[in-house]
């Protein structure tokens, strides 16, 4: 325990932690009850959900679930059997607000191992708390043989070095607004890189999809081949219309160009795919993007590989990553009906050694920085797990060091970067992060919803959520988006969705560029001439109003109404219609 600079610090060392082999440490609570309120007291808990949410004291909610986020999503080096639902902390932070002032827990050295729980009074116990639950060794089931139902536990081989590390900053304020702007300082001593922008405009992120697979008949065999859905002409066509249009401050990314589409095998080498068009055309999409300042950046997944066959330089047991217990990392989607591994419609694809990550990443930028352009990560900064393999033991928290090394390489060598998600480590090496989660899951014990994330780096970084195009509901995304000051998000193709049939990519439905791109224009356009000039400002207030209703602050006195209700509501003497947002100034 040690004050450091105002704050105070807890250090507990893994060289100091002892267990005997029999009964070996699994799991380790640091101060669960620091900050913790009574049924007496009155506050809320901040917990990371998505964007951020608030829980307050004494709500009553005591037969809901309690909170638990793991910090950075699931760790891929665990085996995952069901999927009903998924969570995740993009930033490894907790607040109380007690009687009048905060505490806000920044969580350091081991973030990657750690889970983020939260519950109120009544449960179990008569306190509203927040704390963290680390996982000290990771563990697997493992079958010694076919001849018997029995299996043996298998742990990590070695114990992890260095320290958990927790920051507590006290603020004598009792808003979420307070612990925001002290996470942003926080940041911002921590990565000197991060600074203000000196520029404003709405930003728009526009993802052009290239090729995806479908089976064709070959010579009577089934194969599966890649299909254009937007050809290098396709998307020059589409990135100059909206250019000509006055999309001024266009982020483009460029996802399934290379290495097999969207089912993309291994990246030793970058080779822009034939199917869609000549290499001539392609240069001519990446010069007409340099020269009209149009940010381009080529995508490709760097932690996750489909084999395509014998010679494509993919060696599963090479370059594959491990579970405890010793078996190959080998990843399902899963089916959204039975929750299980959807094995028989979608094919299996591995998750890869931190090392061939980073080569991946190496070879992609180089080639991005050959073209000039950005480099793009589809997984890097949203899905992230560890190596297990006794070989070549590696925790998540040295895999994210590692990412966030090379992330830093890149950068000093002036290479743009786009990266998904926004996983804190890699959130401070990003120009923009794209498809960030601005809602995040419906845990029923949270009262509302807070856009924390998006005002501690808003004015910083530019950052978008899901493609418009592609919600379930686009206006309630439009309203999302607006509510937390992010960016507009499109995906587009160029090719009509009836090429979609029969395939496996049907969820892109909403892409077809012809059918978007009147009403992404109608957006885009209302967005900038009423908020285009907020994007270089802070965000200092935001509130809950009443059910459906909050209201986002910036610098210069602008206010943004938002109303999710399906009926017209007056707040502050203000009208704001019925799934709409108002803007106004003080």
């Amino acid at each position: 325990y040690r004050i450091e600079e105002g704050d105070l610090l807890i250090e507990v060392p893994f060289e100091n932690m002892e267990w005997t082999e029999s009964f070996r440490l699994n799991k380790l609570r640091v101060l669960p009850f620091l900050g913790a309120g009574s049924t007496d007291d009155e506050g809320f808990i901040m917990v990371p959900e998505g964007n951020g949410a608030i829980i307050n004291f004494n709500n009553g909610k005591h037969n809901q679930n309690s909170y638990y986020s793991q910090v950075y999503g699931w760790d891929y080096g665990e085996e995952r059997l069901r999927k009903t639902g998924e969570n995740k902390a993009s930033f490894p932070v907790f607040g109380i607000s007690n009687n009048g002032s905060s505490m806000l827990c920044m969580l350091e050295d081991y973030a990657a191992v750690a889970t983020i729980e939260a519950d109120v009074s009544g449960r179990r116990h008569s306190y509203n708390y927040a704390d963290v639950n680390y996982t000290i060794l990771h563990y697997a089931s493992l079958q010694v043989s076919d001849k018997t139902d029995k299996a043996v536990i298998v742990f990590e081989n070695e114990k992890p070095t260095g320290s958990i590390t927790h920051r507590y900053r006290f603020i004598d304020s009792d808003s979420y607004t307070g612990m925001a702007e002290a996470y942003r300082d926080y940041l911002m001593d921590k990565y000197p890189s991060m600074a203000k922008k000196d520029e404003s405009g709405v930003p728009v992120n526009i993802t052009l999809i290239g090729a995806i697979n479908k089976i064709k008949q070959r010579l009577g065999v089934p194969v599966s081949k890649p299909v254009s859905l937007t050809s290098y002409e396709e998307a020059y066509n589409i990135i100059k219309e909206l250019n000509d249009i006055g999309f001024d401050n266009m982020y483009v990314k460029y996802a399934g160009w290379t290495n097999g589409g969207l089912k993309q095998f291994n990246l030793n080498k970058v080779k822009p795919l034939k199917e869609l068009g000549k290499k001539k055309d392609f240069n001519k999409l990446l010069e007409f993007a340099e020269e009209n300042d149009v940010a381009m950046y080529l995508d490709g997944k760097v932690q996750t590989v489909f084999n395509k066959g014998l010679f494509d330089g993919f060696r599963v047991n090479s370059h594959a990553a491990k579970y405890a217990s010793r078996e190959i990392i080998k990843l399902h989607d899963f089916s959204p009906v039975y929750f299980g591994p959807d094995d028989d419609r979608k094919d299996p694809y591995y998750y890869l050694k931190p090392k061939v990550t980073i080569g991946y990443m190496q070879t992609l930028s180089d080639y991005a920085k050959e073209k000039s352009t950005g480099v793009s990560f589809t997984d890097v900064g949203d899905i992230l797990g560890a190596n297990y393999d006794p070989k070549n033991l590696l925790t998540r928290d040295e895999v994210a060091k590692m990412q966030e090394e090379e992330l830093a390489r890149i950068a000093s060598e002036g290479t743009s970067i786009m990266v998904n998600g926004g996983n804190n480590y890699a959130m401070p090496y990003a120009d923009f992060i794209t498809n960030m989660e601005i809602k995040g899951s419906k845990f029923q014990i949270i009262d509302y919803r807070i856009p924390f994330y998006s005002m501690v780096i808003h004015g910083l970084i530019d950052y978008s959520g899901a493609p418009i195009n592609l919600a379930a509901d686009y206006e309630e995304q439009v309203l999302r988006t607006v509510e937390s000051g992010a960016g507009l998000s499109f995906a587009f193709m160029g090719e009509s969705t009836s090429v979609l049939v029969n395939s496996n990519y049907t969820h892109l439905y909403g892409a077809d560029y012809q059918l978007w791109k009147d009403k992404a224009t109608e957006i885009y356009e209302r967005y900038e001439e009423e908020l285009g000039h907020v994007f270089d400002q802070y965000i200092i207030g935001h509130e809950y109003l009443t059910d459906g209703v909050f209201v986002t602050a910036y610098e210069d006195g602008t206010q943004v109404y938002v109303n999710y209700n399906s009926y017209d509501v007056t707040q502050d003497g203000i009208e704001i219609p019925a799934r709409d947002y108002k803007v106004t100034w003080r």
